[in-house]
């Protein structure tokens, strides 16, 4: 995107092993995220890189997990973690499995943690659920939804490209076949309509 002067957000975090104080630049790490996202060259990679930007979004993001599936009838599986090397917890894995056979966001808090799970529809076809394991209680879960929920739009743009071209190609299919029944019909004996198909 162009527009306003960039913006550099610096946050001082102690050095492990000395205990001074380092400077982290995080726009390295959002550009970084920003170029794997726009360069995913799959749905798995744009997944991971899309779930990796929320994470990164979402203040208080401990886990995540991005759950998809055939539309409506799955199985519905981890399409992407976060972090990439984990899996998600039984507990996140529980509130995504709930998410999913309920059509609905489940929100679970105990204190200063939570579980966010948001079903993930296209035109009212459900395709899975982007779970969130966070700190901070009820008032980062309502702040995460909000993100979450505009985050989404952009894996809604992904599950319709991918079903456009899956619709593409079935339209594809289904009109060779018509050609092939036409050519058939069109002709007066089985040889003739063996040689036309040839």
């Amino acid at each position: 995107m162009t527009g306003g002067p960039e913006t550099t957000i610096r946050e001082s975090a102690p050095a492990p092993q000395q205990g001074a104080e380092e400077r982290v630049d995080y726009a390295l790490l959002d550009q970084s995220l920003w170029l794997a996202f726009r360069g995913a060259s799959d749905p798995v990679a744009y997944v991971r890189a899309w779930l990796a930007l929320q994470c990164r979004q979402v203040p208080g993001a401990r886990a995540a997990t991005v759950v998809l599936g055939a539309p409506e009838t799955g199985p519905f599986a981890p399409a992407a973690n976060w972090p990439a090397e984990g899996a998600p917890s039984p507990a996140l894995s529980r509130a995504a499995e709930e998410a999913v056979a309920r059509r609905e966001t489940i929100l679970k808090t105990d204190g200063a943690e939570g579980l966010l799970a948001l079903p993930v529809e296209v035109d009212g076809a459900l395709y899975g659920c982007v779970a969130l394991a966070l700190s901070g209680g009820a008032p980062a879960a309502a702040d995460a939804t909000r993100r979450l929920r505009w985050g989404m739009g952009w894996l809604e743009s992904l599950l319709r490209r991918e079903q456009g071209a899956r619709d593409a190609a079935l339209r594809d299919r289904t009109m060779r076949a018509l050609d092939f029944v036409a050519v058939t019909l069109g002709a007066r004996r089985f040889d003739e309509a063996c040689t036309r198909l040839a």
